[in-house]
């Protein structure tokens, strides 16, 4: 797992989720890596051992790697550690703003912060998500100095998974770089050389093209999910099966399996994000990105066909009732509630004056911190006690184990709105409950 000639790299914003990815996977690989946050208590978790976060194979990967020196995080960073190094990755957050465009404030304050700090040799390689139109800023802010003569910047997009991030960048199904130079070319194939051994494709295109490689991969795979939910609802409308109607599309090679699982939409930091990012650059270019567009109103209206489902199970009348929710974090493994689907029905709920009792096997402690307001409860069979209805909204696998005969017992009146169709609907109706899934 060793490069030929050994890299040091720095990696900034190294406690987040793609930080640390890539601080461990390059660390594995046999590169030096540095990796900083200005998070003081998630960087001293790590030194410790433990993740900030939940996501599968961290811990482990840190006790194979305590004690070799090939990776340090720390919360301190001086002008001579910068200059010790080969390559600096930046994969700081970048959020949406209400408008749509992308929060620049930690991409300004990390360039500004290195601006006279790089030596000429040295590669900047941005992973953080760069709209288009972004590396005007960044050139911009490190001025006087000139992109190509006094400092080298990429574009690397990352392409990981929230819960499984650690595996996607040890594993990846390809890697992208971006950048107009040649010198940076080669550079970053010793980078990443460990891979392109492994015959993982590896793309080297210009930054413009590396990005929209990034969008366009997002906004695709929203597009399946809002494109099988509107299938979902035409299902219903003639009395279709969802499930046959997937199984049936997906063994077509063109079109597969994946991504298409109706429900609630997709949530999370990245997919909603990106494509509003992509909506805004395109409409600032004079260009109207219709499909783009429909892709996110989709998504939107199922919010609303989730709640309307909520009121033609109890007969339109929410009035003085308690609703269980099974489910808050924006997708199964996962401890991550930002931008969740699950919570806006949850705060549409509360704002209907609904009372709301709430369960996650993961995501309570930031439930409680972020809404302090929030019922929250220890198990899903508090949630159920005298609750006229149970809203499942994140697909945990431990949900379709219960014992739903007990849980009936607790209920007011036995309803169940599946918006993942994670349960059998046959063995509960068996048991005298009413069942909603999503095109079924």
């Amino acid at each position: 797992m060793e490069n030929m000639q050994k890299q040091k790299i720095l990696v900034i914003g190294g406690a987040g989720y793609v930080g640390l990815a890539t601080s461990i996977g390059m660390a594995i690989t046999g590169i030096h890596v540095i990796s900083y946050d200005i998070d003081e208590e998630k960087i001293k978790k790590l030194q410790n051992g433990l993740s900030p976060f939940y996501e599968e194979g961290v811990v482990d990967a840190l006790k194979r790697l305590k004690g070799k020196q090939s990776l340090i995080f720390t919360s301190s960073l001086s002008k001579k550690d910068i200059q010790n190094v080969d390559v600096i990755f930046v994969t700081v957050a970048t959020p949406a703003l209400n408008n749509g465009k992308s929060d620049f404030f930690q991409i300004k304050k990390v360039f500004s912060f290195l601006k006279d700090k790089v030596l000429s040799s040295q590669v900047i390689v941005i992973k953080s998500t760069l709209p288009l139109g972004g590396m005007n800023i960044i050139q911009e802010i490190m001025k006087p100095k000139i992109i190509g003569k006094h400092y080298y910047i990429a574009y690397n997009p990352e392409f990981l998974r929230e819960a499984t991030a650690l595996n996607d960048f040890i594993n990846p199904q390809r890697i992208v770089v971006g950048t107009n130079s040649s010198k940076v070319k080669l550079i970053l194939q010793n980078t990443f050389d460990y891979w392109i051994k492994k015959n993982i494709p590896y793309i080297q295109t210009d930054i413009n093209s590396a990005q929209l490689i990034k969008y366009a991969s997002n906004a695709y795979l929203a597009s399946r999910i809002s494109f099988i939910n509107e299938i979902a609802s035409l299902s219903e409308k003639f009395n279709a099966n969802i499930t046959s109607i997937i199984k049936g599309m997906g063994y077509d090679s063109r079109i597969g399996h994946h991504y298409l699982s109706p429900g609630l939409g997709f949530g999370g930091p990245c997919l909603e994000k990106d494509i509003k990012a992509l909506i805004q650059s395109s409409v600032e270019r004079g260009y109207n990105p219709q499909l783009l567009k429909a892709i996110l109103s989709k998504n939107a209206d199922q919010i609303a066909l989730t709640i309307s489902k909520l009121h033609e199970s109890l007969e339109n009348s929410l009035n003085n009732k308690k609703i269980a929710v099974w489910g808050l974090s924006f997708k199964k493994d996962s401890d991550d509630i930002r931008d969740s689907l699950a919570l806006r029905v949850v705060e549409r709920l509360i704002e209907d004056g609904v009372t709301v009792a709430v369960y996650d096997p993961m995501a309570m402690r930031q439930t409680k911190k972020i809404y302090p307001s929030i019922h929250v409860c220890k198990d899903a069979y508090k949630t159920a006690e005298k609750a006229s209805a149970i809203l499942l909204l994140t697909d945990w696998d431990e949900f379709a184990n219960y014992n739903f005969s007990r849980i009936k017992k607790s209920m007011i009146s036995p309803i169940i709105i599946d918006t993942k169709n994670l349960l059998s609907r046959s063995k509960l109706e068996s048991l005298g409950y009413k069942y909603f899934g999503f095109g079924q």
